[in-house]
Parts: structure tokens; C-alpha cells; sequence
């Protein structure tokens, strides 16, 4: 590779006697190009020294061989549930009754296809959309016979997005992917419920609508001290996952959902340890 570049500061008449000069068959033709090397992996732009190819360890391995000589051993996508609008709620209230009637539109589809012989797709089909979205979980509970029973301790608070804090219901059965990320938020432990949303209409269009909260008002910027003596929650550090976009990074003590730094972005979690721990 060779490459020959105008005189910098040059001015118009400069450039045309740089450019007469450079003309193939020019005495001084070859003396104006420079030699460009490229290094033992054949790349000619953005050389470096070749140290980054010595760093012991990477930060994280995102394959399922996520194993060997890396920096944090244990990560997990934020929670991906392909149902928000039916799992995530402002109101624990009206969180818990969407569910149960999620839960009993599910039991009606399950038992017509184990009783009555109904096929899965038929007893799939979204045509209830008030009530439950069919996704491959879903069916896939359907499809195995699973009983599904509304428990009120499976209500927990989670970070959907940036300083936002909703209620969501947390089922393995009924998630898409987030029990690999929930065991590292156990539910035992002391979380802040979601603050009182004030001064926001009910009736407006939402997909997660109803923002009241049953929960007294808490600020999301003060330490939270636990009323009882449940273990504190857990430290982490929430990243972009790869993109094109910009890297990003926040601190949490929540479940996060899989966009909750931004929307068109994954989100990976990493725990925040000491070596001690």
C-alpha cells in the first residue's frame, strides 16, 4: 500500500503544482508516494503496538462458554418478559388482578387442549389480546401441562427504565428469559418498593397504565434502610450489551429490565463484588 498527501496549510495554486507532479510518468512521480506497513495480522490503518493482544483477561464472555480467563465469571441479560404490559404494573393492585386474569385465560387454554383435545394453535391464538399474549414460553407451559397459581410474594419491584421503578410479576412459566438474572436478584432480599406516582391521570393511554402505587412515596435518590431484617439487596453494575451505540453504564440494587438503559439496547448485568466476596 502507498499513499501520497497534498502539502497541509497549501494553498489552490500549491495544490495544482502538487497534483502536476504527481502525474503518472512525472520524474518526481514515485518519490511522492509513501510506503504504508501493515503489521502480522495484515492491517494497514489504526495500527497499534500490539499490547491489547497481551491483556490477560477480558472483562466478560457472552457465550455459553463463558468460562477461562475473564474478569467477571457471572453476568446475565436484564429481564426479557415479551409481555410487559401484562406483568409490569405501576400498582401492585392492579398488577396482581391483571395477572390472575392472565393466569386463568392460560388454565382455560391448558385444559382444553390436555381435556378436550383442542390443538396448541387453536388454543393459542391471540385472539384474547385483553388478556394474555401467547409467546414460545406460554405455549410452551401450555404444551407441557403446567400448573400455573398466582402467588402474591412472586410481586416484586424492578428498574425498567432509568429512575423509573414498576412492580412486575416474577414467573419463570410466564417470562420469556429471566431466570438467570432473577437468582441474582433473590426475592428475599431488602428491595425499596417503587415511589408514589403523583399527579398522573389514570385514564391516560399507557401500555402499563394505572400509575398509582400501593406503596408509601420514597425517594429513589435516598439510601433505602430495610424495616425488617432481610439480607440488602445485591450491587451490580448494569452495561450496553454490543451495539453501534454508545457504551453506557449504571449502578443498581433492582431486578432490571432487558432495555432499561435504553430501549434498543440490551442490558447485561454484572455483580458489583469485592475479591474477599
Amino acid at each position: 500500500m502507498h499513499y501520497a498527501e497534498v502539502p497541509e496549510y497549501a494553498d489552490r495554486l500549491a495544490k495544482f503544482t502538487w497534483l502536476t507532479a504527481l502525474a503518472p510518468g512525472a520524474s518526481s512521480f514515485w518519490t511522492r508516494f509513501e510506503s504504508v506497513p501493515a503489521n502480522e495480522r495484515h492491517d494497514w490503518v489504526n495500527l497499534t503496538d500490539g499490547s491489547f493482544e497481551t491483556l490477560p483477561i477480558a472483562l466478560c464472555s457472552s457465550g455459553k462458554e463463558a468460562q477461562g480467563d475473564v474478569a467477571v465469571q457471572q453476568h446475565a441479560a436484564g429481564a426479557k418478559t415479551n409481555c410487559d404490559t401484562y406483568v409490569y404494573s405501576f400498582s401492585r393492585e392492579e398488577l396482581a388482578a391483571r395477572v390472575k386474569h392472565l393466569i386463568a385465560t392460560y388454565d382455560r387454554a391448558r385444559r382444553e387442549m390436555h381435556e378436550r383435545g383442542v390443538s396448541l394453535s387453536d388454543a393459542t391464538a391471540n385472539d384474547e389480546i385483553e388478556s394474555i399474549k401467547w409467546h414460545t414460553t406460554l405455549k410452551q407451559s401450555a404444551k407441557n401441562n403446567e400448573l400455573i397459581e398466582f402467588e402474591d410474594a412472586r410481586i416484586r419491584p424492578v428498574l425498567y427504565r432509568p429512575f423509573q421503578q414498576l412492580w412486575m410479576y416474577e414467573d419463570h412459566r410466564i417470562l420469556a428469559r429471566a431466570k438467570t438474572v432473577c437468582a441474582m436478584f433473590p426475592r428475599d432480599r431488602a428491595y425499596p418498593p417503587p415511589p408514589q406516582h403523583v399527579g398522573l391521570n389514570a385514564n391516560q393511554p399507557s401500555h402499563l397504565q394505572l400509575p398509582r402505587n400501593d406503596a408509601p412515596a420514597r425517594s429513589l435518590f435516598r439510601r433505602h434502610e430495610p424495616a425488617d431484617s432481610s439480607p440488602p439487596a445485591p450491587h451490580t453494575i448494569l452495561i450496553t450489551g454490543t451495539s453501534n451505540m454508545p457504551f453506557q453504564a449504571l449502578a443498581a440494587t433492582l431486578l432490571p429490565d432487558l432495555a432499561m438503559i435504553k430501549g434498543s439496547q440490551q442490558t447485561r448485568v454484572l455483580p458489583r463484588r469485592t475479591q474477599a466476596s
